[in-house]
This record gives C-alpha cells, structure tokens and sequence, in this order.
C-alpha cells in the first residue's frame, strides 16, 4: 500500500528497531503505509550510515542504531512489558454475550489471557476491532496491531473461532518473545544489568 505521508531517516531507524525482526524494505512500507521505494531507498541510506545492516532481503537495525534510540525504545517497552495502569487495562471477556472479563494490562498478560480464553471471545473481539485499537492505542505496539490488522482480522469471520485463538497466541507471544529479545539487547549492550526495561 502506497502512502502519502513520509517519514524521516531517524523515525524510520526506530520503526525498524521496534519491529524487533529482520523485514522486507516492502513489509516495513506496508507496516508504514508508505510508498515501498522510498522505504527502500531510505534503508539503504541508513545501511551507509552504519545504522542498519542488510542479510538478503530483510533489513535490521545495528548496536549503532540502537544505541542512538536506546531511551526512546526503552520508554516504549516498559510500556508494552511492564504494563499500563488499571484505569487503561483491556478486558478479554469471559463469554462474548457476558460482561466481565480477565484483566490485561501487558503484552505477557494479553499471551496469557489468550492462552486459556474462550475462542468465542477472542473472535468477538477480533470481529469488533477493540483488541486490536488497545494495543495500538493504549499498550502502544502498532506493529502487532498492524500484524492483527493484516492477517487475522480478514479471517475473523471465515475460519473457527479455536483457529484464532491460537493464531492470535501464535502472534502474540512470538511478538512477546522479540520485544523481550530487544529489551534484553538494550539493557545488554548499554550498561542497564538487569533493571531498567
């Protein structure tokens, strides 16, 4: 998908340190919606730079790249992994039709309430796209919004309810495991021992 908008080198380098997985140059344009060229030709920039590096198709941020958004980065997961307050937690419902529901308040939460939920729940959720706005919105993790947003909402009404649910945990804690990965590259490389993140 071809965007109008566009994004500076910089804020490019973090989009791409916050997917938090080797990505196309066109995977990390449609992450974006932007035009894929202008992604393309803008990685390559950041590969001269040092900032970024390049395996076959897929790009990666550097420890130089990553040592010049460390903060920036750090701030974001402690968000996603620490978790939001009470007032800003998701309720996974219980039963679709029923109020109430488990409380979640991180991404390791979210993989967790998913593990055991009702798939009934999950694709009520899924169908209405309330889960997907509270991990873009409040947890702040629009790439695995965009991830639900591309490959499992479309399914919502197609495929069993027991399919999604496992997809979603499938995704959710694959993404749980890479942010993780990051932070602990963060805090590895930077001098944080094990606090901070």
């Amino acid at each position: 998908m071809a965007g109008r908008r566009s994004l500076s080198r910089r804020e490019l380098l973090y989009k791409l340190a916050f997917a938090a997985t080797p990505i196309t140059s066109r995977e990390l344009a449609e992450y974006l919606g932007l035009d894929s060229r202008s992604v393309a030709g803008r990685l390559r920039a950041l590969v001269e730079r040092g900032y970024a590096t390049r395996r076959g198709r897929c790009y990666e941020v550097t420890e130089r790249g990553l040592k010049l958004l460390r903060r920036r980065l750090e701030e974001r997961l402690d968000r996603i992994l620490g978790g939001v307050g009470p007032g800003e937690a998701f309720y996974l419902r219980r039963e679709p039709d029923k109020l109430g529901g488990v409380r979640v308040r991180s991404l390791e939460e979210l993989v967790e309430a998913v593990r055991y939920a009702n798939p009934l729940s999950v694709k009520y959720h899924l169908e209405r796209g309330d889960l997907k706005s509270w991990i873009e919105d409040v947890l702040g993790d629009d790439y695995l919004a965009h991830s639900i947003a591309s490959s499992l909402e479309p399914l919502a009404g197609t495929v069993e309810a027991p399919f999604l649910r496992d997809f979603l945990y499938d995704l959710a804690s694959s993404r749980l495991s890479k942010l993780r990965t990051l932070a602990k590259a963060l805090r590895g490389h930077y001098g944080e021992g094990e606090g901070g993140i």
